[in-house]
């Protein structure tokens, strides 16, 4: 009968008359089976563990066998098999002893990148399952396998930037999925701040979030001129934010174009797939500039006084270097351009018209491109749209507050004399577009910025200069 102990005696006796006996042995009739494991999980090892996923950086699986409360378990054993989620399961080597030493508890089994591999099928793609049965030490064994409920999805590929394009000024009608979040956690309109964008185009989606913060550096990106502020975004919902995107932002306006280089070096940063697998590093990311140069502010016109009129307005990004100083194919509806003067500033990307004459432009003048006869294109090669009429906004006069004079003269600074410098110490109402000219007793000073708004501008006297108040 099953479960009965038998007990078993033997003796003997030889044909002279002599006798031997054996002790007693048990011996226990055990034909039920055990309990079946209640669970089987599993979690891969090494790298980055991702739930559900396989990575290219794990090193192996641990299966968590649930051994339940059976005392016939005790020495016993367990089996654990795999198969791809189309296949067949078959045995599966693991590195942890198969016998059972407690029961009621977890047994963890350990199986190698190597044996993970080895599965039949095992490819990119395909989901693996895992099974366990346990064995008594009666050799009883349950009439199935417990399968675990988790699955691993193999995703060993990395992600790899497969297209770089540069964006300047991009703009969009709020509202329009226009806005989305910095790095700092705020969230604003795409040109709000007029600064110039990259994205980076990924083979796959990351597992990021919008406004994720991304490291700069090594391991990091990193950008051959400016910094940047990096926000992963995935919205998709415009052309400024389609899926699988990096978005890169700089910090100062006008410190990228179409020349800027990118790289990323790959060493533990959170440019991952879903899977866990850290983008690919990437020595050189050259984006492509299709976007032509734009005018970044409204014309002003300064009227100036008695001198020649000046118009003045910025582009969005640097202009090819063959433009040079002189940015062609600007007229004025009436009135002459003096195109003896330099009028690109290539420092601040603004370009100055000056008039040929005092009153020649009014505030009724406006300002045309044609792309026949002009030169404006940036590094990449994409010329200005050409436009016609356009308006320039009358200059408000720019106040100057806290202005002082004083001379190095020792004996009374309200003096001067040949060899001593007169200094002219200003500030600004607002922020001026380049370095302001100044002249003292007619002569040219030298002007510096000494910080903010506030300038000085000195002068060494020589004989020209008239005798006088000054």
């Amino acid at each position: 009968m099953n479960g009965t102990v038998y007990t078993v005696a033997f003796s003997s006796a030889d044909a002279a008359g002599n006798t031997t006996t054996v002790s007693n042995t048990l011996v226990t009739y055990d034909t039920t089976p055990p309990s079946a494991p209640s669970t089987v999980t599993v979690v891969t090892t090494g790298g980055t563990v991702v739930t559900n996923y396989w990575n290219g950086t794990n090193t192996g699986v641990n299966l968590g066998i649930n051994i339940p409360n059976d005392a016939s378990l005790a020495s016993g054993t367990v089996q654990i098999e795999a198969r791809i989620s189309s296949g067949t399961f078959a045995t599966i080597a693991s590195t942890s002893s198969s016998t059972i030493a407690t029961v009621n508890t977890t047994k963890t089994m350990s199986i190698t990148n190597v044996a993970i591999q080895a599965i039949a099928g095992y490819t990119q793609g395909v989901s693996l399952e895992f099974r366990a049965r346990l064995i008594d030490q009666a050799g009883n064994g349950p009439s199935g396998f417990t399968t675990s409920a988790t699955q691993l999805f193999v995703d060993t590929v990395k992600p790899t930037i497969n297209a770089a394009q540069f964006f300047v000024g991009l703009t969009d009608t709020p509202g329009n999925d226009a806005l989305f979040t910095t790095c700092s956690g705020t969230t604003r309109d795409n040109d709000s701040q007029g600064k110039e964008f990259v994205h980076l185009t990924i083979s796959e989606p990351l597992g990021l979030s919008n406004g994720t913060l991304i490291p700069a550096g090594s391991p990091g990106f990193a950008a051959s001129a400016g910094t940047f502020d990096v926000s992963c975004d995935d919205r998709g919902a415009t052309v400024y934010h389609p899926t699988n995107v990096i978005h890169l932002q700089n910090t100062t306006v006008n410190t990228w174009d179409g020349n800027t280089t990118f790289s990323f070096t790959a060493g533990g940063t959170i440019v991952r797939d879903v899977a866990g697998n850290e983008m690919a590093s990437a020595p050189l990311i050259s984006p492509a500039d299709i976007n032509p140069p734009e005018l970044a502010t409204g014309l002003v016109l300064f009227l100036n006084g008695s001198g020649p009129e000046t118009i003045v307005f910025s582009f969005d990004e640097t202009l090819n270097a063959a433009v040079t100083n002189n940015a062609t194919g600007l007229t004025t509806s009436f009135g002459i351009i003096n195109t003896l003067l330099n009028n690109y500033n290539a420092g601040t990307r603004t370009v100055t018209l000056t008039s040929q004459g005092d009153g020649m432009w009014t505030d009724a003048v406006t300002v045309s491109y044609d792309q026949l006869t002009g030169n404006v294109t940036d590094p990449a090669n994409n010329e200005m749209v050409a436009f016609g009429g356009l308006s320039p906004n009358p200059a408000e006069p720019i106040f100057l507050q806290g202005v002082t004079i004083s001379s190095n003269n020792t004996t009374n600074a309200v003096y001067a004399t040949t060899g001593n410098t007169i200094t002219l110490d200003f500030t600004a109402a607002r922020s001026l577009l380049g370095t302001p000219i100044v002249t003292i007793g007619g002569l040219s000073a030298n002007v510096s910025l000494i910080g903010g708004l506030n300038y000085s501008a000195t002068l060494v006297t020589t004989a020209a200069v008239p005798t006088g108040p000054i």
